[in-house]
């Protein structure tokens, strides 16, 4: 008899540990679709264009197209995967991530390169109903950064925002702000945001023009990273400042571009 109750009660208790632990899955764990991978990629080789891939919400359609960020860098290497670490993140808040693939010459992309991305591989991303390419956002880091000021420049009214990390507010050895008395809306229209570390040389450059730059209509946010910049050319979109980058892009305004400014 006693060994019947000792049997009972080592089986209650293995059932409530059991319950326990089920209770616990269900009410605090992580769902799922929670925590599943929020995108799906495609990938492309336009005939002139530049190889690429292509990051999506999986719930993307032509009902609900997502806004589409280019990245610049010209790397195949860990500056891609950082950025495509961030993927899903876009994805989660709506927007597709073009990341191009191009092994570029030892010197970086070219203007060849650069034409190539333009016009061809952006239009041809473009053109699925499940994206909205009218007004991309640019992001890039390092010298793909300085990349997205001078095509912003070029043509403002082509991009609907501009992200940089570890920039210079230069041109081609002169100030950038001296484009930006021209007389064009679309500069004013822009949002940008630019990060640089506090240590980095570029950081007192910026803090110089960035009155100017505001003054000419510009909607810059400058984000100083603490402690950081001593590398001129270090990551800084991780943790706090990624998730800095993610609030900024889902707060952007939806703005069409002039007719002039399709792709």
């Amino acid at each position: 008899m006693g060994g019947r109750v000792e049997g009972l009660r080592r089986s209650t208790s293995a059932l409530l540990l059991l319950l326990s632990v089920l209770g616990v899955a269900c009410a605090g764990g992580p769902s799922p679709r929670a925590t599943a991978v929020q995108r799906h990629t495609v990938t492309g080789s336009p005939e002139k264009g530049l190889p690429y891939r292509l990051h999506l919400p999986r719930e993307a359609s032509a009902a609900r197209r997502a806004r589409l960020v280019v990245w610049l860098h010209p790397s195949t290497g860990p500056e891609n995967e950082r950025v495509e670490a961030l993927a899903d993140a876009l994805a989660l808040r709506g927007f597709a991530l073009l990341v191009p693939t191009h092994r570029p010459r030892a010197r970086g992309w070219g203007h060849e390169d650069l034409g190539a991305l333009l016009s061809s591989t952006l239009p041809e991303v473009g053109f699925r109903a499940d994206v909205d390419a009218t007004a991309p956002v640019l992001l890039g880091h390092g010298a793909g950064a300085d990349q997205a000021l001078s095509l912003w420049l070029n043509e403002p009214c082509r991009f609907g925002a501009v992200v940089v990390s570890g920039a210079w507010p230069l041109l081609a050895g002169r100030r950038r702000d001296e484009v930006l008395g021209l007389p064009d809306s679309c500069i004013a229209r822009t949002p940008v945001l630019a990060f640089v570390g506090e240590l980095a040389h570029a950081a007192r450059a910026w803090r110089k023009r960035a009155p100017v730059w505001r003054e000419a209509g510009v909607q810059l946010t400058l984000r100083q990273v603490p402690r950081r910049g001593i590398d001129g050319n270090e990551w800084l979109l991780r943790d706090d400042e990624a998730q800095r980058l993610l609030h900024w892009l889902q707060a952007l305004p939806v703005v069409p571009p002039p007719s002039g400014g399709q792709l």
